[in-house]
């Protein structure tokens, strides 16, 4: 749904109507935007690089290394977490570990 919202705003944006048949690759090559699931996954690991470049004693950064106590276990499949997200995200897209990815973060200059 989200994606069709998407290609529906960047269509409006091209003046389009439905009536002339482009294609939702044809809107983004256009308005040269890339699809919302890349430019999520970009936003997600800039963040990431913010949050390892943080001081140690902010909240964000305590929130990120933190893990919820163990209690009993829900049932069905668990949640995905925005840590989990990110490090597919990472696996997937540049290859590197959670642990990479915060050495890599620290060392900008390169």
């Amino acid at each position: 749904m989200l994606f069709s919202i998407e290609t529906a705003t960047l269509s409006n944006g091209l003046f389009a109507t439905w009536k002339d048949k482009i294609t939702n690759a044809e809107v983004r090559q256009r308005t040269g935007h890339g699809t919302l699931e890349v430019t999520l996954k970009i936003r997600r690991l800039q963040w990431l690089g913010h949050l390892h470049r943080m001081e140690d004693s902010r909240l964000r950064k305590q929130a990120l290394d933190w893990f919820p106590p163990t209690r009993r276990k829900r049932r069905g499949r668990p949640q995905k977490r925005w840590r989990a997200t990110v490090t597919s995200d990472l696996k997937a897209s540049i290859d590197l570990t959670w642990d990479e990815a915060a050495q890599f973060a620290l060392d900008r200059q390169q």
